[in-house]
């Protein structure tokens, strides 16, 4: 790797580990997880402060108004966001439960829009992070709905992770999950990512049978596992309008 490029993935680095968490970081902290010297640091937040993509705070170091605005920009250029975000809106207030649409992101399954529901719960799901696809409902249903080549792709990638007593962490579980969202047409999160949280997805297939995205529909166990059949219809549903509105 050339020095022009083990900067840039410094610089990145650097923006990427203050926008991992919700609280503010300290240069040390930042130092001290990526292992770079805290000159080096210094040095990049200082261009990053002066870009006003970080900003400087009694508390610590957050991101600044240029990450706003990009990620603004990145939402408003995003056609699959802004032509489904209709639908997830519907879903929400239909369901009053949380909805995600997500696409593949190499190996991951990335966030690119959200709409809380009314009974919204504490969850880890965030626009712009990425989630496993191994053990996520949304994950699982886009991993469904692969050519058996690629997914087989795909699948060698996976490092299967565990999560929770429930998350699948063989492939031979994973393929045998894979087989029944295949045949009934949605899959389910059953606490397999974060306890307590239920999730029904679908694929949303475009041209060609392409698979553009995820839609899930998230919330507590206790209130989505008995209605997981009628729910499943909508969601369903809605991933097949997002299709047609592509």
């Amino acid at each position: 790797m050339e020095n022009g490029e083990k900067s840039f993935q410094k610089l990145f680095d650097i923006l990427e580990w203050i926008a991992s968490g919700s609280e503010p970081r300290t240069v040390r902290e930042i130092a001290g997880k990526l292992r770079l010297p805290e000159s080096t640091v210094y040095r990049i937040l200082k261009y990053l402060t002066g870009r006003n993509y970080v900003e400087r705070t009694a508390q610590g170091l957050l991101l600044g108004s240029g990450c706003l605005h990009l990620g603004a920009m990145a939402q408003e250029q995003n056609v699959l966001q802004r032509l489904a975000h209709p639908e997830l809106i519907r879903l929400a207030e239909e369901t009053r439960e949380t909805v995600h649409l997500a696409k593949f992101n190499g190996n991951a399954a990335v966030y690119i829009d959200k709409c809380d529901g009314a009974r919204s719960i504490r969850m880890g799901s965030m626009i712009g992070r990425n989630a496993p696809l191994h053990c996520t409902g949304i994950g699982k249903a886009m991993l469904a709905a692969l050519p058996d080549k690629e997914l087989a792709a795909r699948m060698r990638e996976l490092t299967f992770e565990r999560f929770t007593a429930n998350t699948i962490c063989d492939a031979v579980r994973l393929r045998e999950e894979i087989r029944l969202i295949r045949s009934r047409g949605y899959a389910i999160d059953d606490c397999e990512h974060e306890e307590g949280v239920f999730c029904i997805a679908a694929a949303v297939i475009g041209r060609r049978g392409k698979v553009e995205a995820g839609l899930s529909l998230a919330g507590m166990s206790l209130t989505l596992k008995a209605g997981t059949a009628v729910l499943a219809a909508k969601v369903c549903a809605a991933a097949g309008r997002i299709a047609a509105r592509l």
